[in-house]
């Protein structure tokens, strides 16, 4: 028998976007081509925190750059994105973007 009310949404990564960009921080915007570029982001993020932790630099769009935050950060701000959690850490997240010529608030 299912029980109305008892059944847990998931939350689905857009919206644990939505909610860390309203509730947590004024750095990103609220409409999805944000939470795109956003996706985007961690997808570089990602990069640097798969590549080797003695390596500084990391290849995006056929360019090298020198790594604004390091392996274990880049591993951090992941876990705390997927978990929907803004904190000092995810913000560096921020430091890659504006490297990378990303703006997240429109």
């Amino acid at each position: 028998m299912i029980q109305k009310g008892n059944a847990r949404h998931k939350k689905s990564q857009y919206e644990k976007y939505v909610v860390m960009a309203h509730s947590y921080t004024t750095k990103l915007g609220l409409n999805y081509s944000s939470y795109l570029k956003f996706k985007d982001l961690t997808e570089v993020i990602d990069k640097i925190a798969n590549s080797a932790s003695d390596s500084k630099q990391y290849l995006h769009g056929n360019e090298m750059y020198e790594k604004k935050i390091t392996q274990s950060e880049a591993l951090r701000i992941l876990d705390n994105i997927y978990n929907g959690e803004w904190n000092a850490t995810t913000e560096k997240c921020l430091l890659v973007a504006s490297q990378i010529g990303m703006n997240l608030k429109r």
